[in-house]
Order: C-alpha cells, then structure tokens, then sequence
C-alpha cells in the first residue's frame, strides 16, 4: 500500500467471477485518471478468481487485495473494502462489468465543479454475458428527477457511482438484509441526506448475466423490490397516481407471471424508454 493518499478508492467485490474478472480490473487499472487505490475483495471465491487478482496485485501496487476466508456476500465485502479505503472520493465497481476509460476522470470532474453534489451515477452500456453490446441506458440527470424512479426501477446503478466519502460516513453500511439489492438500499437511505446528480457521460459497459446473484434470486429480488419501495414512501420520497398504477400492475404480474419472462420484458421496455 502506498504511503501517499490517493483521490479515489475504487472499491470491488468479486465471488467466482474468473470469467470476466481479468476485464474489470484492467478497465480500471487503464483510467485516463491514475491517482486512485484499488482494493479489491475476494469473498471466498473457490475458482481461480484469487489468483487472477494475486497477479494483477504482483503488477501494481495501486491494487489492495481483501481475502474472506468463506463467503461472506457481496454486502459484507463492500462493508470490509469501503472501511480501509483512504480517498476522498469512493467509486463502486463489479467484478463482470468494464468501465470506460475517462470515467473516474468523468465521475470526478462533476464532482468537484458541483459542490453540492455528493452522489455521481452515469449512464451505461448494456451488453450481454460474450460483451457484445445491447444498448445505452441513460439516466436522469438532476437530484429531483433521479430519486422520482424509485417506485418503477432502481435509478442509482451502483457500478457506476463515485461518491465523497462523508456519505459512507453519514450513512453507515450495506444491510445484508437486502442482499442481493443491498444497494438500492444503501442509495435510499443515503438520499435522505446528500443529493444525486448524473455526471452525462457513459461510464460503464454493463454485463446483463443470466447466472448473476439477481437473476438467480429473482423472486427474492423482487420481494425485496417492494419492501424497499415501501420503505422510500416512509423516507419521504415522492410518489405519482402513475407510480401507485405501476405497481399495482407489477404486484400483478408477481402473482401470476414467471419471473425470467418479467425480466426479459422489463428490460425490453427501458430499452425503448417506455419505462423511465
């Protein structure tokens, strides 16, 4: 570790992500930016993801690398990388996605020409599990029209977003609870406190994986979708007559339709803005 105190510190968890690991680390370690730390976490991974990250680490020192001795879950890990991070900005990162070039260089320009801005997202690239590209995401851009989506899609892409770190200190850690959307969490009670702005940059190619942890879980994730619309209306976040008709239709179709068909028709409809 050095002994100079970065700007950023990059904070990623990876668990049996041997597949796609290798693309993450080195889309980070290639920033136009460098004066960052980045500390990566193996949650008890039993592939070959521990060496994959030993001999990135070998070859530069900027890496920091976390070991739990079993699975603790992607919350945990997040708690464990974000507690040692020493920058004054933390940026979020999944082991299967690859992020752009400028985009620490992006994320941390908006920041700091926007004061009252705590909390960057960015828009994303969608590409499926080979990396092929789908289409862009874009999300909404000011405070008040960001935290307006909470009752139709989570708005706060957690691999996209940069913070300042008196965010983590104000707002505490992830909640196992919420596992695996301990994130959208996590922003919510976060946006009770600081405002959120989007940086208007793509910032990352997002892998769609069917194997990943929501897709496996998706009752569960939508279980835990409802439960954390629920508790936005009792953190005061503003709700439409559309939002309470949109999720009478999704409670709906919880009852009667397959999850993966839900899934695949959800994501068809942000693809072509339907849903926003």
């Amino acid at each position: 570790m050095s002994s100079k105190t970065p700007l950023v510190s990059v904070v990623m968890p990876a668990y049996n992500a041997e597949k796609y690991i290798s693309e993450a680390i080195e889309s980070i370690l290639n920033q136009t930016f460098k004066d960052f730390e980045f500390i990566i976490i193996n949650d008890g991974s039993t592939d070959s993801t521990p060496n994959i990250i030993d001999k990135y680490a070998r070859l530069d020192k900027r890496i920091i690398v976390l070991n739990n001795e079993k699975n603790l879950n992607i919350a945990e890990s997040r708690n464990r990388g974000v507690e040692i991070a020493r920058g004054k900005y933390i940026a979020t990162m999944d082991s299967d996605d690859r992020a752009l070039p400028d985009r620490l260089k992006n994320q941390l320009e908006f920041l700091e020409s926007n004061k009252d801005i705590a909390i960057s997202i960015g828009n994303i690239n969608i590409m499926d599990g080979k990396g092929v590209f789908q289409y862009t995401r874009n999300y909404p851009v000011a405070d008040k029209d960001i935290r307006s989506k909470v009752y139709r899609f989570n708005p706060f892409p957690n691999p996209t977003i940069m913070c300042r770190r008196e965010v983590y200190e104000k707002n505490g850690k992830y909640n196992n609870a919420y596992v695996p959307i301990d994130d959208f969490d996590f922003w919510l009670r976060a946006g009770t406190q600081f405002k959120f702005g989007n940086c208007g940059k793509i910032v990352l190619n997002y892998r769609v994986v069917e194997g990943s942890a929501s897709h496996r879980k998706l009752r569960l994730t939508e279980r835990l979708t409802f439960k954390l619309r629920w508790k936005a209306f009792k953190l005061g976040y503003k709700f439409t007559v559309v939002d309470v008709f949109f999720n009478l239709f999704h409670l709906f179709s919880f009852a009667l339709l397959p999850s993966k068909l839900k899934v695949r028709v959800f994501n068809m409809l942000r693809q072509y803005g339907i849903v926003s």
